[in-house]
């Protein structure tokens, strides 16, 4: 995620935008209970969101999730 950010903010992508967050789920592969609640809270105060996924073992990119939204 960090280097997401450094990449956005080499190309001059981060400008726009006053206040940026990372925030980071510990229970994105089980339920996310605790999750969905905080993120919901969260949600109504920005503009925009970024899901950052991990590449695939063999270097593909990851392009969907089921997710639980």
């Amino acid at each position: 995620s960090l280097y997401a950010m450094a990449a956005l903010d080499d190309l001059d992508l981060l400008g726009p935008f006053a206040t940026i967050s990372l925030v980071s789920t510990p229970d994105e592969e089980t339920d996310m209970r605790v999750s969905t609640i905080m993120l919901n809270d969260l949600a109504a105060e920005y503009d925009v969101a970024l899901s950052v996924e991990a590449g695939t073992a063999d270097g593909a990119i990851v392009s969907a999730r089921k997710g639980a939204a």
